[in-house]
């Protein structure tokens, strides 16, 4: 299964932190420098709650990698193998109610994660 085709980073010009603390509380706020098919230049500012500015992107350049790009380096460096073992694949499986069923409203939704047994 190929993924199409991403965008990843090749270059940023600039990268300033501000000097403030940060917390769990990030924003983020982007600004569209140019736009191709093959590549996007951005800007880009971590927001604490305040507004103020954690740290700094200046042109950030993303290139287009096709998947068949992606499969050549991997089979030419010799770890394609180990690059696929290492993603995870989902397996959806049912499992049974329990004995008393919970009374869930209908806004409330559940996922079950779980490792193979």
């Amino acid at each position: 299964v190929g993924i199409g085709t991403l965008k990843i980073p090749l270059s940023i010009r600039r990268l300033q932190p501000t000097g403030r603390a940060y917390s769990i509380a990030v924003w983020s706020y982007f600004q569209l420098i140019d736009f191709t098919d093959r590549s996007t230049v951005f800007r880009s500012w971590l927001l604490n709650d305040a507004g103020e500015a954690l740290l700094y992107f200046d042109h950030v350049h993303l290139q287009e990698v096709r998947d068949e790009h992606i499969q050549k380096v991997l089979q030419a460096s010799g770890r394609q193998g180990q690059e696929q073992q290492n993603l995870y694949s989902v397996d959806w499986k049912p499992i049974e109610e329990p004995a008393e069923a919970l009374e869930v409203s209908q806004e409330e939704q559940w996922l079950v994660l779980g490792g193979k047994a």
